[in-house]
């Protein structure tokens, strides 16, 4: 008989609008258990943080970026200075 286990992670999508018209999106994954979470993407902070809860904000182990671009990681400070708070 096998056995197996499954988790499930849960994906919030944090829309960014640009002021250029473009539209970019940041995501919260998040543990089963919502204990644990990694925020990916954020370069725009002040379009980021307002939809977080202070839960989510507390369970935020960690920033991640895919890649360098600013429509990426341009959020990164603030974020994680707000975090810190």
């Amino acid at each position: 008989m096998i056995f197996r286990q499954t988790r499930k992670m849960h994906i919030k999508p944090i829309k960014m609008r640009w002021l250029t018209g473009g539209v970019n999106y940041s995501y919260l994954v998040s543990t089963q258990d919502s204990s644990k979470s990694w925020l990916i993407d954020p370069a725009e902070a002040a379009e980021v943080l307002p939809k977080l809860s202070n839960v989510e904000k507390q369970s935020i182990q960690a920033v991640v970026n895919t890649h360098h671009h600013y429509d990426h990681s341009g959020g990164n400070v603030v974020v994680l200075a707000a975090l810190n708070n």
